[in-house]
């Protein structure tokens, strides 16, 4: 560049070179675009935490289910395990691990040879009443 010469100005903006700003000093982003990828950046957050929250509460809800479907499973195995005319093979009631577990036996469709056996495994989340029932038919051994 000759001595005394004007540095060009190509390329900065009408309103940097009205207010004397130099080319150098306009790179980078104005403090609007940086709030507006800040406000798209936190939304993005939020919308992951809210997915992590739902999915964490999703997995609660089925732990809840399996536990009883076992607590069922196991009840109505003690049953199927009694003898077919003993006198404990009768509805009754207990509490397992804070589950409220229920059972009745009934005479089943085939009459005196079998027994409909129904298991019904309650419980209380977030206020909310919940439960499983699982049903199985004993039949006379022959």
């Amino acid at each position: 560049m000759e001595e005394g010469a004007t540095p060009s100005l190509q390329g900065a903006s009408d309103s940097a070179i009205s207010h004397g700003i130099s080319p150098e000093e306009t790179s980078g982003f104005t403090l609007i675009e940086v709030l507006v990828a800040v406000v798209i950046l936190a939304m993005g957050i939020l919308g992951a935490a809210t997915m992590q929250i739902a999915a964490l509460q999703g997995n609660a809800k089925a732990n809840k289910l399996t536990e009883a479907s076992v607590i069922a499973s196991d009840r109505a195995e003690v049953l199927l395990n009694m003898d077919f005319d003993s006198s404990s093979l009768a509805d009754g009631s207990d509490t397992v691990e804070g589950y409220d577990v229920a059972w009745d036996v009934t005479a089943g469709a085939g009459g005196d040879d079998t027994r409909l056996i129904t298991v019904t495994v309650s419980w209380t989340s977030g206020g909310v009443g919940h439960s499983f029932d699982y049903q199985i038919l004993k039949m006379r051994d022959m």
